[in-house]
């Protein structure tokens, strides 16, 4: 296993393949959840009126309970003209509890025939997903989607290059929203931007349209990074664009965020994701002979965000950017701009971090190549399983049609 004197164990296997919606007043998102956690959870939803809207919720079918959106935001895109984005905050929920809610604007339902649901986490097993590079609108995507929204996670955690090709609000709503209302209303969306979030200025779509924990994030930087806990394990999302050298201020109270955050947990098992894989093999890569780009956020992300993550026992890490599935071995101390040697800081089971890329969610696909520090390799447009049990976590690649 891979934490220093504590006996987990980690399973991998590849590969595993596993009514209409109308509503009265037609969404331009379905209602998704984010920001949840034992005692709260956010629902988001983007309709065309400006109105009072209401999410209802109960643990049986009454809807006994309702809370009005607290925030209500007016966007106008290209493609959708004018719309208001709605966002109402649960509070007061019980852990390990099921809820049902349905959403109204001015008494109006958001989603005629969709049931919605969600459980809080507490304690005990729990399932997750993880899915990256995926929102390109191609049949790709939509391969890969068939099997991801049939899941049933308690959450997903998205790493990066949600909306191509520049991260538009209108690119969102295509090649993001679109895509995974079947499985977005059900299950929290915890999400970081990709580079290409980055091409609409300062990724601000991103920033605007998704609600993220705060709590001890800066508020400057409150959507970029942030942490949360889900039934024992600690979960760290960092946005590595800002390590491009043009947000200098930015990624200095990010990293100095990180290790506190890190220093305060105590959490059995600590798992952290950002973008930009620190260990290119192929597309990225700056290996001898590969040929790749030398991406200068995959060696800042190595230089600079490795240190502290090795530092304070992080098991595993997951990353996308290349669209494909690499898995490395437990390493300890590659934070070199050259990571040749690589294979040279290989450390047994349990001494070290286990790096893992999945940004095959839906782009063209890029070749892997083999190297000795790598586990597994895949060149395949998928997404990732992850059950947790306690101190054992198996993963699972889930393939597209």
């Amino acid at each position: 296993m891979i934490q220093r004197g504590i006996p987990t164990r980690v399973a991998w296997v590849l590969c595993l393949i596993t009514a209409s919606l109308h509503a009265q007043s037609p969404p331009v998102h379905f209602p998704f959840l984010q920001n949840m956690q034992g005692d709260h959870a956010t629902v988001v939803w983007s309709v065309r009126e400006n109105g009072v809207g209401t999410v209802s919720y109960s643990t049986d079918t009454s809807y006994s309970q309702s809370v009005n959106a607290q925030r209500i935001r007016p966007f106008s895109t290209p493609q959708n003209g004018q719309f208001y984005q709605y966002q109402a905050d649960l509070t007061g929920l019980s852990p390990n509890t099921t809820y049902n809610y349905k959403v109204t604007v001015s008494g109006n339902t958001v989603a005629v025939g969709q049931s919605y649901r969600f459980t809080t986490p507490g304690s005990g097993p729990f399932q997750f997903l993880v899915i990256g590079d995926s929102g390109d609108g191609s049949n790709r995507q939509a391969n890969v989607r068939g099997p991801f929204v049939r899941e049933n996670p308690n959450f997903v955690l998205h790493v990066g290059d949600i909306a191509y090709d520049s991260g538009t609000y209108d690119e969102f709503t295509n090649n993001y929203f679109q895509q995974y209302p079947a499985i977005m209303g059900r299950a929290p969306f915890f999400t970081i931007p990709g580079n290409h979030e980055y091409y609409s200025p300062e990724a601000a779509p991103y920033l605007a349209l998704n609600v993220n924990p705060s709590l001890g994030v800066p508020p400057a930087d409150v959507n970029r990074y942030y942490s949360f806990d889900w039934n024992g394990v600690h979960f760290v999302g960092v946005d590595a664009n800002l390590l491009d050298g043009f947000h200098q201020s930015q990624a200095a109270r990010m990293l100095a965020w990180l290790e506190n955050d890190l220093a305060n947990t105590n959490a059995q098992w600590k798992v952290a994701y950002w973008h930009q894989t620190p260990y290119p093999i192929q597309h990225h890569s700056n290996l001898p002979g590969v040929g790749g780009d030398n991406d200068p956020i995959d060696i800042a992300a190595r230089v600079q965000l490795t240190p502290i993550i090795e530092r304070y026992g992080v098991q595993l890490v997951f990353t996308g950017h290349e669209h494909n599935y690499q898995r490395t071995k437990p390493l300890h101390g590659v934070y070199s701009v050259d990571f040749s040697n690589a294979a040279n800081f290989v450390v047994p089971p349990g001494q070290g971090t286990v790096y893992v890329t999945s940004g095959g969610g839906g782009g063209v696909l890029h070749p892997v190549t083999d190297q000795p520090f790598l586990a597994n390799k895949a060149a395949a447009n998928h997404y990732l399983r992850v059950d947790v049990d306690g101190p054992v976590m198996t993963i699972r690649m889930g393939c597209s049609l």
